[in-house]
């Protein structure tokens, strides 16, 4: 992340603690390594237990085993060897136990694939301490004629 993109960051989450900020990039961070090594294990471990996820054909599962599950079917599918590159789009506290975090999203797919863009809205749950994914929602982009998609 540019400097010039953390302190617009920073200015519309001024309410959040250095610490918050900073745990939500790694966050970040981690689910987007997790994709490019094609773990599913690993990128559900930010995961509440029984979080939710909404995947980008629409697909509802329930619980950090069926997200992994689903994530492993990908990986080794339609996903393999893709690449994600997450951004932070905004990031907003619901009291001192919630926060809504918005993602943008750019999925490459195998080499000579196509490029996929998605918008991703993330619920947190701080649960003793720690921030975890309670759910997670992807939204593909389209750009109907004349329209782009809405920045954060």
């Amino acid at each position: 992340m540019t400097a010039e993109m953390l302190s617009e960051l920073e200015q519309r989450t001024t309410t959040l603690a250095d610490s918050d900020l900073a745990s939500v990039q790694s966050m970040v961070e981690e689910l987007e390594s997790a994709w490019n090594d094609g773990d599913g294990a690993r990128f559900v471990q930010l995961f509440a237990e029984d979080a939710d996820f909404i995947d980008i054909d629409g697909v509802h599962v329930r619980g950090r085993g069926a997200i992994a599950a689903g994530r492993d079917t990908i990986f080794g599918t339609v996903c393999a060897g893709s690449r994600v590159a997450y951004r932070l789009g905004s990031l907003r506290l619901l009291g001192d136990c919630g926060a809504v975090v918005l993602l943008h999203a750019r999925l490459h797919l195998a080499p000579g694939g196509r490029t996929l863009e998605a918008r991703s809205l993330l619920v947190l749950a701080r649960r003793r301490g720690r921030w975890r994914i309670a759910a997670f929602h992807n939204t593909p982009v389209t750009r109907p004629a004349g329209r782009s998609p809405v920045e954060a």
